[in-house]
């Protein structure tokens, strides 16, 4: 089931996207020290803020790249998106995040 609800601007603040993950599956009732849990990016939407803020959060967090070479750096972060990002939706307002079934789920062990 798709669930859509708003994040706290604190709770996004200066967030990579591991920090976003765990943003998100606290507001859903997860627990985020649990070592088993997991995200699959597929099943998780941000609005265009979100996605900017993340953008900006990489910047603060590696200045110097930017400084050197703000392109190839810019280059990086959307290859990052791209791999392990959620999708941004236009139409979501601002701070808000819809997830499906599956978003976050907690990895089996192994018997061997």
């Amino acid at each position: 089931m798709e669930k859509i609800f708003t994040l706290e601007h604190e709770m996004l603040a200066v967030k990579n996207l591991a920090g976003l993950y765990d943003a998100i599956a606290e507001k859903l009732g997860f627990d985020i020290l649990d070592e088993s849990l997991r995200y699959d990016c597929r099943k998780a939407c941000i609005s265009g803020n979100i996605q900017k803020m993340l953008y900006e959060a990489y910047e603060t967090e590696n200045p110097q790249a930017f400084l050197a070479d703000r392109e190839q750096a810019a280059f990086e972060v959307a290859r990052l998106f791209l791999l392990y990002g959620p999708k941004a939706d236009p139409s979501l307002p601002d701070n808000t995040v819809r997830t499906e079934d599956g978003f976050v789920f907690y990895e089996k062990e192994e018997i061997a």
